[in-house]
């Protein structure tokens, strides 16, 4: 469960008050001054974009997506949320801006880990990293850099994307995570929409090397200017479908290494159709499976698709 926030929402005018939690954001009324709520005027709030920008009582800046309308009654209404910014605003009365910049985002995600699951030299990165906790810090030499930096052009702009191993310390038993991580960095400020826009296009990224239909962050997404110890923006995204990732599914580094720049590309051209793409976790495939798969493979291997293939389809079609 992430965290509450409770605030104040100001639609047509009038003063609402709004819960969120879960992914649900509720919108109450105040019947003693008559205040009403209608699919319209919501609906109205929203805009095209379906973006809702608020502070909580605690000042914190909420940038909200919400992508669907649970119900709209006169005296409450509750949205569905698919991931909201945070941006913690720790001096008294010092505000939060409106819009997050960034310069870079950072991802972790298993997949990533299982990515680097065959890495012979990752021992002496964990241990170059945990050094620098160490109260007497030893005297190791900085390991060489591995994995080289990939420009990207992501919705017309240009970015770097680049592998680092991180630890970060923990309340567990072994008081320290360490993770891979995906760094996106950009030379330019970036508001929270256009980081909406990268962690969606590399969450396809992640679907794609684990071959799975879902992937689901366990933790917030940081979105930083340059240092990630002062970061006070976060990005929380809800579950997808609950899939196993299977770690021995997942594509190597060592296998994508050349084409990683062309395949995100080609995920930002809309040019992977993922619907079906991917045998999903269910241990019994059945005849729209095998449709969706036919019908993926169609969209991406046009050139395949002779007389004799449309024949077969044909027939799969009768026998259904």
């Amino acid at each position: 469960m992430e965290d509450f926030y409770i605030g104040n929402i100001v639609i047509d005018g009038d003063t609402y008050l709004f819960y969120l939690a879960d992914y649900k954001i509720r919108i109450i009324c105040n019947c003693a001054q008559n205040q009403k709520l209608s699919y319209r005027k919501i609906i109205a709030y929203l805009g095209d974009d379906w973006w809702i920008n608020v502070y909580d009582f605690e000042n914190r800046n909420l940038a909200i997506k919400v992508d669907n309308i649970d119900y709209a009654l006169l005296n409450k209404c509750m949205l569905s949320v698919e991931g909201y910014f945070v941006t913690s605003s720790f001096e008294k009365g010092n505000t939060a801006s409106d819009q997050a910049q960034f310069r870079n985002i950072c991802i972790r995600n298993d997949i990533i880990d299982y990515m680097f699951r065959n890495d012979r030299e990752y021992l002496e990165d964990v241990i170059y990293s945990l050094n620098d906790w160490n109260k007497c810090r030893l005297d190791i030499p900085e390991p060489k850099e591995k994995y080289s930096p990939i420009d990207l052009q992501i919705n017309g702009e240009k970015y770097n994307m680049k592998f680092k191993v991180m630890v970060q310390g923990s309340t567990a038993p072994f008081p320290f995570n360490i993770n891979h991580a995906i760094i996106i960095s950009s030379d330019n400020n970036g508001t929270f929409k256009e980081a909406w826009y990268v962690v969606k296009l590399m969450r396809l990224f992640l679907k794609f090397i684990s071959q799975s239909g879902g992937v689901n962050f366990k933790e917030k997404i940081y979105v930083y200017q340059d240092d990630i110890n002062t970061c006070d923006t976060f990005l929380y995204l809800r579950n997808e479908e609950n899939v196993s990732i299977i770690r021995e599914r997942v594509l190597e580094y060592t296998d994508i290494e050349m084409g990683i720049s062309k395949l995100i590309t080609l995920i930002d051209n809309n040019g992977i159709l993922f619907r079906s793409l991917f045998p999903i976790d269910k241990d019994i495939i059945s005849y729209k499976d095998i449709m969706n798969i036919c019908a993926a493979f169609e969209s991406q291997a046009p050139d395949f698709a002779d007389n004799e293939q449309r024949n077969v389809r044909r027939k799969m079609v009768r026998k259904i």
